[in-house]
């Protein structure tokens, strides 16, 4: 973001996004898929599988 206000997210085996507003930064999600992971690529294949 070359220090600019933005998001970033990652979504691959596992997704994470990380935000930054001024001086703040917020981060949500990259906990893997034991712990919630709904967006990443990992939940995505599981769900096709199932079905």
């Amino acid at each position: 973001m070359k220090g600019e206000d933005g998001i970033i997210t990652i979504s691959g085996t596992g997704s994470i996004s990380v935000g930054k507003k001024e001086n703040e930064i917020m981060r949500a999600g990259g906990w893997g898929h034991i712990l919630g992971d709904e967006g990443s690529g990992y939940h995505i294949s599981l769900k096709a599988l199932k079905r």
